[in-house]
């Protein structure tokens, strides 16, 4: 049975510990969470030593860590946002459920603003999205699930020139001539127009723990955490996998 997460503030702020120290692991920087109890839903955010501020795609300026190196100069960074809501208190004990985590993934380089945001992996959970009930966003859409925001980032027109250029970065040391070859028209020609209607592409969740394979069991892609350290094993897996696969482009 589908249940919200709710931890008291104790918990909680050995959650953001634990998260922290989960980060730091996998990236090249010192992050912390800057958390805004004040604001309802609580909202934790990257800040700290080796961060910087980017802009993002929607809502204000955030910071990043770097994680892994593409090629040459080019690095990939990680943002991260968790959410949970103020519950109502148990006596004098503060309560909060847990609401969604996003780790984003943005391409650019030490020092420039300019990071356009990749793909990124969402676990939104059983909250209250809509009024005081309790359900999953999106209907139903995969939980936990990736996101791809490469086309919708690059499709502006700021960012066609630092497209091209991330591109070289990547292929300047390709030994592999049909990859060269598959991509030598470059991003500018797909993202003048092309496909602009591709940029709708963000708004899909391709579901990342879903049973499909097994035929005796319902076709389940929508989950929910059941504790703290469920969250805390999906962002340090997840992470390990994007950077497992960012070898690639090595």
């Amino acid at each position: 049975m589908v249940a919200e997460l709710i931890l008291p503030r104790s918990k909680l702020e050995r959650h953001f510990q634990q998260i922290e120290g989960i980060i730091s692991n996998h990236s090249g920087a010192t992050p912390v969470l800057d958390i805004s109890w004040h604001l309802n839903p609580v909202v934790a955010g990257l800040v700290g030593s080796g961060c910087e501020k980017i802009d993002r795609n929607r809502g204000a300026r955030s910071f990043v860590a770097p994680a892994w190196k593409l090629d040459n100069d080019l690095l990939a960074w990680i943002g991260y946002r968790e959410e949970w809501t103020s519950e109502a208190p148990a006596g004098a004990t503060q309560r909060f459920s847990f609401r969604a985590i996003s780790i984003t993934v943005h391409f650019g380089y030490l020092g420039d603003l300019r990071k356009p945001q990749m793909f990124r992996a969402e676990w939104s959970g059983f909250a209250k999205w809509a009024g005081e009930a309790y359900s999953f966003q999106a209907a139903n859409a995969g939980h936990p699930h990736w996101q791809f925001d490469a086309i919708d980032s690059l499709s502006l027109e700021s960012e066609l020139g630092p497209a091209d250029q991330y591109l070289e970065s990547i292929r300047a040391n390709d030994e592999d001539p049909a990859a060269k070859e598959f991509a030598s028209s470059g991003p500018t020609k797909l993202l003048n127009g092309e496909l602009k209607s591709a940029q709708k592409l963000s708004r899909v969740h391709f579901a990342s723990a879903a049973t499909w394979c097994q035929a005796n069991k319902p076709m389940t892609h929508t989950h929910a955490p059941a504790t703290p350290n469920d969250l805390a094993n999906w962002v340090d897996r997840s992470l390990a996998y994007i950077g497992e696969e960012l070898e690639r482009f090595v």
